[in-house]
């Protein structure tokens, strides 16, 4: 009985995960879609969309699963969620090197002009 009991809860907490799989898989390949309107931004939107349609795909696995309750589903829904979730990563980390370089370059900058403009008033 605990069994068919486990099995139910796994099946309803597998359509819960895909239904927020879904929303953040359209999210993301249209925040990419969004990006890629110019060069630059195709620099990040093509990586988005690639991982929107990863988290899309390990939806349709997850579904699948919640379904039969096959383990072979089961596993392709989080093989294609790590490679989202790798994707991220990749990004996160990529911002935070460039929020890095910016304090480290700007700060600095601004304090120059800052300065700079200190030395110019005249003081009365």
């Amino acid at each position: 009985m605990q069994e068919n009991s486990t099995s139910t809860e796994m099946n309803e907490v597998a359509r819960s995960i895909a239904a927020d799989a879904q929303w953040m898989a359209w999210y993301t390949i249209i925040s990419g879609g969004i990006a890629c309107l110019t060069i630059i931004g195709a620099i990040i939107g093509v990586p988005l969309v690639i991982a929107g349609l990863r988290l899309k795909e390990s939806n349709e696995a997850m579904l699948s699963f919640a379904g039969s309750s096959s383990p072979a589903a089961l596993l392709e829904a989080m093989q294609k969620q790590k490679s989202y979730w790798n994707i991220q990563k990749i990004f996160i980390i990529i911002a935070v090197v460039f929020f890095v370089l910016y304090i480290v370059v700007f700060v600095p900058l601004m304090m120059t002009m800052l300065g700079g403009l200190g030395g110019a008033m005249p003081m009365e």
